[in-house]
């Protein structure tokens, strides 16, 4: 399960590859992500985590020399992102016998974060309440999806050209993964990716991490967005600056 946005994925076959290109299972972004970074596998001994990156791969915060074997709630950090680790031991070969073994005692249950939208409360991020509503949404004004809203139901929103991200702009002009717009107590920021042709706040460009208000004119690359969150109290920096 993502710590990110509350997303779970499940290790359907024999492994579970981390990275940034597109064709793998998790799709990471970020520019300290390898094109394939990482892979759960499933062996006899349990789940086995191989790392294959550049930058290297952690578990509770401890660089993997290779590869490692994982615990139940160990939590994998790849890039900027982290994993909380759910599944349970892999099935063993059976063991020849004629006294079947004992069942193993039943784990305590993870924490109830199926509903996306309590995820970072779950784990103290961002500290808004929880709602059924989205918490933002972004009114398309240029390009193909001109008319098209989409709406935020997590505190982090993934943009960029490619259709995994959470706000998929199908434009030649935006990047793979463009930028990041993330709510933190109540103030959103946005963050360029280091995209080929840069991320823009009210006809500025952003260099960094840029707080935003609401109504504000967001461009990745040629396609220019509306910001409107539904939240009432918040608040930015820039906010007392527009008219």
């Amino acid at each position: 399960m993502s710590l990110t946005d509350g997303r779970e994925y499940v290790i359907s076959g024999t492994s579970l590859v981390f990275g940034r290109e597109a064709a793998c299972d998790v799709v990471v972004g970020g520019k300290d992500v390898s094109r394939r970074h990482a892979e759960i596998v499933q062996t006899p001994k349990g789940y086995l985590i191989v790392d294959s990156s550049t930058n290297g791969t952690f578990v509770n915060e401890e660089p993997v020399r290779g590869q490692r074997i994982l615990t139940r709630a160990d939590v994998v950090r790849i890039g900027d992102d982290s994993f909380r680790f759910y599944a349970e031991a892999a099935a063993a070969a059976p063991a020849v016998s004629s006294v079947p073994a004992p069942p193993p005692p039943s784990p305590p249950p993870p924490p109830p974060l199926r509903s996306r939208c309590c995820s970072c409360q779950a784990f103290g991020r961002g500290g808004q309440r929880c709602q059924s509503g989205p918490l933002a949404t972004f009114l398309v004004r240029s390009g193909a999806l001109k008319g098209t809203r989409f709406e935020a139901r997590t505190p982090v929103v993934n943009v960029g050209r490619a259709d995994y991200n959470d706000l998929p702009l199908a434009d030649p002009s935006v990047s793979t993964s463009h930028a990041k717009l993330q709510r933190r107590e109540g103030i959103w920021v946005v963050v360029d990716l280091d995209s080929t042709n840069g991320t823009f706040v009210d006809g500025e460009r952003a260099p960094g991490e840029i707080p935003i208000a609401p109504g504000a004119i967001l461009r990745f690359g040629d396609v220019e967005v509306v910001f409107e969150p539904t939240d009432d109290a918040m608040g930015s920096g820039r906010a007392a600056g527009r008219s």
